[in-house]
């Protein structure tokens, strides 16, 4: 059976305990601000949020990564996505393969909505080397993740290929968490 256990708790170091940094511990990289879908609760689903919407081109992430350099250490934790979902940037995999192969983080994370994955990108991102997926899940069935999510999901799809992911995790660490929001209309019981 799985085990619930807050992800953060682990190893942590209290920041009152060690500031000035020298190099920071995590570092954001916004691999997209475009998003495929309009859930309810996200500013993507009003037209007007007023965030730039484009990917991350290359040219800007190799400056990004050089800028990174000039830190003393290695950075923990690079996560690449913020605003947007990352797998809407095509080169996602290539970036995270980049950070591995330029050994400039102990850590390479994403959240994602899982909407995009296929068997191709699933590989990819295991073969680039990310550490840590967290998958947004917005329901417990098609008919919840189509109200959720404001656009048409093909759940069966989607299952298929959360259980791919799963099933060729190799080290990567798979995180699920359902959006509360999404369970407001379930019993208890059923939760």
């Amino acid at each position: 059976m799985a085990q619930i256990k807050y992800w953060r708790e682990e190893n942590r170091t209290y920041l009152k305990d060690v500031i000035p940094l020298d190099t920071p511990y995590n570092i954001g990289i916004e691999a997209s601000s475009l998003c495929n879908a309009r859930c309810v609760y996200c500013a993507h689903s009003r037209h007007d949020h007023g965030v730039y919407e484009g990917n991350m081109s290359m040219e800007l992430f190799a400056k990004v990564i050089e800028e990174i350099h000039r830190f003393p250490k290695k950075i923990r934790l690079i996560e690449t996505y913020s605003f947007g979902e990352p797998l809407c940037n095509p080169n996602l995999e290539k970036m995270i393969a980049i950070i591995r192969e330029e050994d400039i983080a102990e850590k390479i994370n994403f959240t994602t909505n899982g909407l995009l994955f296929t068997p191709r990108r699933v590989d990819a991102l295991m073969e680039a080397g990310v550490d840590t997926i967290r998958i947004s899940l917005q329901g417990l069935n098609a008919e919840m993740y189509d109200k959720m999510c404001g656009v048409k999901v093909k759940f069966n799809d989607f299952l298929n290929n959360l259980r791919y992911l799963y099933e060729h995790r190799g080290n990567c660490k798979i995180r699920m968490k359902i959006a509360d929001v999404s369970l407001k209309d379930i019993p208890d019981g059923e939760k």
